[in-house]
């Protein structure tokens, strides 16, 4: 792909200083709690003095809440939600994500024939750029709301825009209902 010169407007993307967030916004730096894989490694302690050991790890995430319902609404205002969700975000630059970045992956990844990923193109705004991503629907967390809004009062972010924006977001509703069937019909 040919680079973009600096001052073509990116038609993915925006930087937005807003303080609300919406479906399709990119941080770079969001934090995630993550529990060890190995629940007896965790779990210390006897009756209420249990407690889990667990680690804050700093990763790059897209909101993947409605905007609806993050935004406030009614008088007085009131959200229809009290966390925010989020799918985390690989980055081709760093190098323990290339599995996903080889060139037949990311073709299948890229093409939609891999319904758990999503590809973003890659982004170079003014002051927020990264190499090509992929979004992984089945990584997901959530931050309470006013963890996830102060952090967009702190930090400038990136925000997806329509129509990609819509496409990720029916990309996220495919991968969630995807349906199985539980035995292969007999054949005669």
């Amino acid at each position: 792909m040919p680079e973009q010169p600096e001052s073509y407007p990116s038609p993915w993307y925006e930087e937005t200083d807003d303080s609300e967030i919406d479906q399709g916004d990119i941080f770079l730096e969001i934090p995630c709690i993550q529990t060890p894989t190995n629940p007896k490694s965790y779990i210390q302690g006897v009756g209420e003095a249990d407690w889990l050991a667990v680690k804050l790890e700093m990763r790059t995430g897209i909101v993947v809440t409605h905007s609806c319902d993050i935004a406030p609404n009614g008088n007085p205002p009131e959200r229809d939600t009290n966390h925010v969700l989020f799918c985390r975000i690989y980055l081709e630059n760093d190098p323990e994500n290339k599995n996903y970045f080889t060139k037949d992956r990311w073709n299948e990844i890229r093409k939609g024939r891999c319904e758990t990923l999503y590809a973003l193109d890659t982004c170079s705004l003014e002051t927020k750029s990264f190499s090509r991503a992929v979004v992984d629907f089945l990584e997901v967390w959530t931050l309470p709301i006013d963890v996830a809004l102060s952090l967009a009062k702190n930090q400038s972010h990136i925000r997806l825009k329509n129509p990609y924006k819509e496409h990720f977001s029916q990309a996220f509703a495919k991968c969630l209902m995807r349906v199985d069937r539980p035995v292969a019909p007999v054949r005669k």
